[in-house]
């Protein structure tokens, strides 16, 4: 990656020693955007004004136990999500045999479904609360 931008600046970074070519024509927005690249505070202002990245607050110990919380929940749904053909087969031989597959195929459909719905409404909980 060096090599392909010491061949688009030009020899040791040199900005002014690029030509300008017959179709291109050095402007004021040349000298500014030379300016700024060679300013040593180019990376210290925000990309967006009135935003700045390091002044997120730090939740602590209750945001990581969220995080922890969160976690915990998804990775056991989505074992049940990795264990419903087991589960239909156990259903099949067992407590439900006297019923088709397609109609026990609706009982792990509905809760993956439950599963993912509720998540829709509780975002929109949580935006009236805050």
């Amino acid at each position: 990656m060096d090599n392909q931008v010491s061949s688009a600046v030009g020899e040791k970074g040199d900005f002014s020693t690029r030509p300008a070519g017959p179709d291109r024509k050095s402007s004021a927005l040349d000298s500014n955007v030379l300016a700024d690249l060679e300013d040593d505070q180019v990376g210290s202002k925000p990309a967006i004004a009135g935003f700045d990245p390091t002044s997120f607050p730090d939740g602590g110990l209750q945001a990581w136990l969220v995080v922890s919380g969160a976690f915990c929940c998804l990775f056991c749904g989505f074992g049940w999500i990795n264990c419903i053909g087991v589960f239909q087969a156990y259903y099949q031989t067992h407590q439900l045999r006297a019923y088709s597959p397609s109609t026990i195929a609706w009982i792990p459909s509905l809760t993956v479904f439950f599963m993912f719905a509720g998540v829709g409404l509780a975002s929109l909980a949580e935006d009236q609360v805050s």
